[in-house]
């Protein structure tokens, strides 16, 4: 049976898999829905350039996900080999950057994006945007340097969270950096321009 891999949206912030049921869509078709959740805002995407803080540790998650149907999916009836990825919003964003990630070679044989692809704002590039960085360490009392990983490693959850509460985009700040997608060089290796533009998609 095929299988169909929901990726919620969220603006890589919230969301859930239980937002949007499946039942409905497995009801009326002949298919096998499986809806995934990942780590969002700061706990998913936070990245400091030139520290092992690299981001996008949610899109690890969707691929870790992937590979758990490849492996499982032909338990509950479903064909490994026919398995759709499809997503709203971030997570249209996810399945255009799941399409060039060479971690996700394999994974998947079709892909649909609803909403969102990774030439969207949200889709924050290269580098962090430093405006943002250092209204977040000021927020967690750290200071802006060598010392911020090891900072925040000393801070609870709770205050990693509310320091990001309210940094938002802006026309100053550009993008929403600190949790969106960025080239760590392991799931992105390249700008997802370059990625498309070399033809390089895994599946």
């Amino acid at each position: 049976m095929a299988v169909m891999v929901w990726i919620h949206g969220g603006a890589f912030s919230y969301g859930s898999a239980s937002d949007y049921p499946g039942g409905v869509l497995a009801t009326f078709n002949d298919v096998i829905i499986v809806s995934i959740n990942y780590r969002l805002g700061i706990l998913g995407f936070f990245n400091i350039p030139g520290t092992e803080y690299k981001g996008n540790y949610g899109m690890l998650d969707q691929v870790l996900a992937l590979k758990w149907v490849q492996a499982n999916i032909a338990s509950f009836g479903g064909d490994p080999n026919r398995v759709t990825i499809f997503g709203q919003s971030a997570g249209g964003i996810s399945v255009s950057l799941q399409l060039i990630s060479p971690l996700s070679k394999g994974l998947f044989r079709r892909a649909i994006m609803q909403s969102g692809a990774s030439s969207s704002p949200l889709y924050c590039g290269k580098v962090s945007n430093t405006e943002q960085l250092e209204l977040f360490s000021k927020r967690l009392n750290c200071s802006l340097g060598p010392d911020l990983v090891e900072c925040v490693r000393g801070k609870i959850v709770e205050d990693i969270t509310m320091a990001k509460s309210g940094i938002t985009i802006s026309k100053s700040m550009g993008s929403q950096s600190l949790v969106g997608p960025t080239v760590d060089g392991e799931f992105l290796p390249d700008l997802p321009e370059n990625l498309f533009k070399n033809r390089s998609i895994p599946p």
